[in-house]
């Protein structure tokens, strides 16, 4: 029934496709010009570019119910240092809780072809019980983020991931990664298990990621593609497996995520979104990763 229901969705998506969307007619020149422009804008991409370093403006001020305002400053290096490799990360501090978080990593490209990069990075940080996070949505940025007032669990992670991401097509972007991580829970919660209560626990996953854009079309420029107009759904998939026993592990399980995205421009600059989102989870896991 389930499975039925979903084909009807996408289905009706499409032919909704098909008849309300209209083509976008610009001029090439025009929109290469635009495209770089907005490329260029810290307001656009959160990152401002200093030299070799390019700052990223998501770490500067924040707000949540348990660190109060967080104060922070973070980055990476880009091309005028390394062409091939990058380093980065950030230090934060909340002032409720008057403890600092911070990562450091890199980043080495293997193939500028398929933008092919292997990553390794340290997170000593806290996060939020229950959130489930694409590794190929695209970066966003916001000044302010209401969402984060109404956040009131958390929970503290030290984490070391390794990450391999790789774009079979400019249509197809993928990502595996690794990780083991300690978690300390701040609430006051534990997870029963056999007859043993676990408060603190050790987790080791592997995660595999792709997301398919059938009809996105970009610009190729001097540093990068930009994604300009997106027609068809983007449908975006991630498999995360809990290895009991690996690196101190405590928990088996597997999480499933399925994402729809959908959005219909139009030449009167009006638009459409559409947002379709399924989850499931198997076996021993936490509330923490639910």
């Amino acid at each position: 029934m389930h499975v039925r229901v979903l084909f009807f969705v996408i289905l009706s998506l499409i032919a909704f496709s098909c008849f309300a969307q209209q083509p976008v007619t610009v001029n090439q020149d025009s929109t290469k010009t635009s495209a770089v422009q907005k490329k260029e804008s810290p307001f656009v991409t959160g990152y401002y570019s200093l030299g070799f370093f390019d700052v990223d403006l998501r770490y500067f001020i924040k707000y949540n119910n348990y660190e109060g305002f967080r104060f922070g400053f973070g980055g990476i290096t880009n091309e005028r240092l390394f062409k091939n490799f990058k380093v980065g990360g950030y230090v934060a501090r909340g002032i409720k809780d008057e403890e600092y978080k911070y990562s450091l990593g890199g980043n080495i490209k293997l193939n500028s072809k398929t933008r092919t990069w292997l990553s390794l990075y340290y997170v000593n940080d806290i996060n939020e019980i229950g959130s489930f996070k694409y590794l190929t949505d695209a970066r966003v940025y916001s000044v302010f983020e209401p969402r984060l007032l109404n956040v009131t669990q958390f929970y503290t992670y030290r984490t070391w991931r390794t990450g391999l991401q790789h774009e079979f097509s400019k249509k197809l972007v993928s990502e595996i990664r690794f990780s083991q991580t300690k978690i300390d829970q701040i609430e006051n919660y534990h997870f029963l298990k056999d007859g043993i209560a676990y408060k603190n626990y050790h987790i080791t996953e592997v995660t595999v990621s792709c997301r398919i854009s059938p009809q996105t079309n970009f610009i190729t420029t001097d540093d990068g593609r930009i994604e300009y107009f997106d027609g068809l759904p983007k449908i975006s998939v991630q498999l995360t497996q809990g290895i009991k026993d690996v690196a101190k592990s405590d928990f088996t399980y597997t999480k499933l995520g399925l994402k729809l995205d959908y959005y219909i421009k139009r030449t009167d600059l009006s638009s459409t979104n559409f947002l379709l989102e399924s989850a499931i989870a198997f076996g021993d896991v936490p509330l923490t990763h639910l």
